[in-house]
């Protein structure tokens, strides 16, 4: 049976849809793995209808009780949404469930084992967190619908234009542009697009009856359409949220800005490697200026989605999902064999700081002494009944060194992330008062340093090594 992922988000003509059409894009991208379950207290039918017909199963709640209770240790729950706090992380966690939290914002506290922030120019250190969260940050992980990762095969139309505010456009800022383009003669068609929960529709249709200019209204469009229409379009007006990688993904020139505050770090992100054209809060005056400087220096501006975020994505929650089936527990003295066999592996020892052959009787009493000292957490990992490696830390008053070691028939299959991020939970529990755990890795050991990237760790460069650190946030 595939393990069920239950996707927690709302959507309404307030909080706009996004949050759930994001979290419909990455279900979409791991379906093949898992069994995907959204929960909502609110959803537009027409949306709710189109995620059904995807093959998801969706089921509208009333209370929270109703979605908290469905969760065990098997569980893996997405989060979207700014209601839920760490209150309501703690409950799920006490489930003893995986968490992978959407965020939109920075210095966001949270008991996420995974925090994804598709938002450019976002680092880990924005964040507190615990030692082992992991991080998927920026356009590499960019939440698209599949069809947006498709090669375009569309012919762009001259002098097109297409617009969309999102799902809502709470403020009709689709009519302010339609109104500014009444005045440009330039674009010989112009197509808007409106989402379910729009409830400005009739000033829309009015609009367009008594206007001269070639307009294109579609209302509720699935994906296929919308990325037929944006294809098809030289330019794009959208706000700096998720359907701006789409217009970038469907290879249109961007005008862009933002609205609301959950937009104004994928804004800033985006705007300080020029990637549009900018509107700034979409005022009239800026809007226009937008638009002329795309009309007199039409330049093409950076585009930043390479369409490989389904496969780092789907690894990611791979990997999360090994957290059910893999344990750590104490080092025992009966282990000395195997950690000498891995230490002198000849592919471990090309990356170890003491490269000279290791003697059988040196490792012996070092192992001993280590396993001795109270200074010491040293633990080997389980992924189901199989011993896969192990994490020592050796701790200095509130600082712990990491060190660890993978079984070399394990490498390269995506062991060792999870594996440091089950340890590292061990270690906070059992050290509460360590607030810094440390690492060092040659440069040359590319996986490692991956690998401390991806946990959120910061780096100093130490000439031959690097030394990663990462400091432990107190709930």
């Amino acid at each position: 049976m595939k393990r069920a992922v239950f996707i927690r988000a709302d959507a309404n003509d307030k909080i706009g849809l996004g949050h759930v059409m994001r979290c419909f894009a990455l279900g979409q991208m791991i379906k093949d793995d898992f069994d995907i379950r959204f929960y909502c207290k609110e959803i537009p039918n027409e949306l709710a209808e189109e995620i059904s017909t995807a093959g998801f199963k969706i089921e509208k709640i009333q209370r929270e009780d109703e979605f908290l209770n469905r969760l065990n240790a098997n569980s893996i729950v997405i989060l979207d949404g700014y209601d839920f706090d760490l209150a309501y992380q703690k409950q799920i966690k006490e489930k003893q469930a995986r968490i992978c939290c959407l965020s939109d914002f920075k210095a966001n506290n949270s008991f996420a084992d995974i925090i994804l922030n598709q938002a450019p120019g976002v680092v880990a250190s924005d964040y507190q967190t615990s030692f082992s969260s992991r991080f998927l940050l920026g356009a590499d992980y960019a939440l698209l619908r599949p069809i947006f990762f498709q090669s375009s095969h569309q012919s762009k139309t001259p002098r097109s234009i297409f617009i969309c505010f999102g799902g809502a456009d709470p403020f009709n800022l689709s009519l302010k542009a339609l109104e500014l383009l009444s005045s440009f003669s330039n674009f010989k068609r112009i197509v808007i697009v409106t989402g379910s929960a729009f409830t400005f529709l009739l000033d829309i249709e009015e609009f367009i009856r008594n206007s001269d200019q070639s307009i294109e209204h579609y209302h509720a469009v699935d994906a296929t359409k919308m990325c037929q229409l944006m294809s098809q379009s030289e330019l794009a007006i959208v706000p700096s949220s998720s359907i701006i990688y789409e217009a970038m993904a469907a290879n249109c020139q961007i005008i862009s800005g933002y609205y609301v505050d959950n937009q104004k770090m994928f804004y800033e992100g985006l705007k300080a490697i020029n990637c549009y054209y900018d509107a700034s809060q979409f005022e009239t005056v800026n809007l226009a200026n937008a638009l002329n400087s795309y009309l007199r220096h039409p330049q093409p501006k950076a585009n930043i989605i390479d369409k490989k975020s389904p496969e780092r994505i789907r690894r990611a929650i791979s990997q999360l999902a090994m957290l059910a089936d893999l344990r750590v527990q104490e080092m025992e003295l009966l282990d000395v064999a195997l950690t000498y066999q891995w230490a002198s592996n000849p592919e471990i020892r090309k990356y170890a700081f003491q490269q000279k052959p290791i003697k059988p009787e040196e490792h012996n009493e070092w192992f001993a002494r280590k396993s001795a000292d109270e200074n010491v957490v040293y633990l080997k990992a389980f992924y189901r009944n199989d011993i896969i490696g192990s994490v020592r830390f050796d701790m200095d008053g509130g600082t712990a060194t990491i060190s660890y070691l993978l079984d070399p028939k394990r490498h390269g299959k995506g062991f060792a992330l999870p594996m440091l991020m089950a340890a590292m939970e061990r270690v906070a529990l059992k050290k509460t008062f360590i607030s810094r755990v440390e690492g060092y890795v040659m440069k040359e050991n590319l996986a490692s340093v991956r690998i401390f990237e991806n946990l959120g760790f910061q780096v100093i460069d130490q000439n031959d090594r690097y030394q990663f650190f990462k400091c432990d946030f107190k709930y």
